[in-house]
């Protein structure tokens, strides 16, 4: 999965050991060799940017949908 934007790709990595392999910000620092800043620094960017996605993806799909009366 990639975002289309630099440096996606690296904070899809955090999220994705953050969240789906429940690593803690120390541990997924020293496994990617990045400081402890730059994981929550990624963290917070990779949220916003699954935010935006989803987002996206919902409103496509209300809008796909006829509207209640």
């Amino acid at each position: 999965m990639t975002f289309g934007v630099e440096g996606g790709s690296q904070s899809v990595e955090v999220v994705r050991l953050r969240l789906f392999e429940e690593r803690t910000p120390d541990e997924i620092a020293r496994e990617l060799s990045i400081s402890r800043a730059a994981v929550k620094h990624r963290l917070r960017q990779g949220s916003a940017l699954y935010r935006e996605r989803l987002a996206k993806s919902l409103a496509l799909r209300a809008s796909s949908f006829p509207a209640k009366e």
